[in-house]
């Protein structure tokens, strides 16, 4: 691929990514509503708010906690945590 070429599409699979990113977050939202919106009104607040330098860090810290704060399903959370990580990066 020529560099001409290539560059004509990083961009697009670039806004193609941070799409799927959105739509994905926003995915989640519905189960932040339901396991931790009762006592975490803005989950935007929380994200801005999580400790770590990196999202690898974040998420580290954020499933050591949850592990004992009412997110006992992996699966659950799993999603809530890649959600607040998602709305940490905006």
């Amino acid at each position: 691929m020529t560099p001409n070429l290539r560059s004509t599409w990083i961009g697009p699979f670039s806004l193609m990514a941070v799409v799927l990113s959105a739509i994905s977050a926003h995915a989640e939202a519905p189960l932040y509503k339901e396991h931790c919106a009762k006592c975490h009104a803005r989950a935007g607040t929380l994200a801005t708010n999580l400790k770590g330098q990196t999202a690898e860090e974040k998420a580290s810290r954020l499933e050591a906690f949850l592990q004992s704060h009412h997110a006992n399903d992996p699966q659950v959370r799993a999603r809530i945590i890649a959600y607040l990580i998602e709305l940490s990066k905006s």
